[in-house]
């Protein structure tokens, strides 16, 4: 467990949390490019397995961080027009524009899935979600300790 012992002492190191001052976009880019190399490792796939998994990685959440910009905007801005006295007609379009967002991401999931599968065998399909989510949560707990 090589790749655990590099995702916690890069977290421990303090470098990150240090230069609060570099732009967001950076540290998550950079954040998001460990976890795709730590999942990958984790996974122990052979080296072309391993950059076609990262570039669809990195595709999809291009992707997926553009929905997710959209999704906050109409948030931000349902909050300014909708919590007051919004009209139905606002309350319409907020609501058909959230059901595109969300709909898109549920697209967004399965071709993930579908462009997984012809990179890795069902077993590390599986093993994928499963070393995703743990270190998901890891990241997160991580985030948090370092908030507080």
């Amino acid at each position: 467990m090589v790749s655990g012992l590099l995702f916690l002492a890069f977290l421990g190191s303090g470098n990150l949390w240090a230069q609060n001052q570099e732009d967001p976009h950076q540290i998550h880019s950079r954040l998001t490019k460990i976890f795709y190399w730590q999942v990958a490792d984790e996974l122990k796939l052979n080296a072309k397995a391993e950059k076609e998994f990262v570039q669809i990685l990195e595709d999809l959440q291009a992707r997926r961080s553009l929905l997710l910009e959209s999704k906050n905007a109409l948030f931000l801005q349902g909050r300014q027009n909708l919590l007051g006295a919004g009209s139905n007609k606002d309350s319409h379009k907020f609501l058909g524009e959230y059901e595109k967002i969300q709909k898109d991401l549920f697209a967004l999931e399965n071709d993930e899935r579908n462009r997984l599968k012809k990179v890795l065998s069902p077993a590390e399909m599986a093993r994928f979600y499963l070393v995703r989510d743990e270190l998901a949560g890891r990241i997160r707990g991580a985030l948090q300790k370092a908030k507080n």
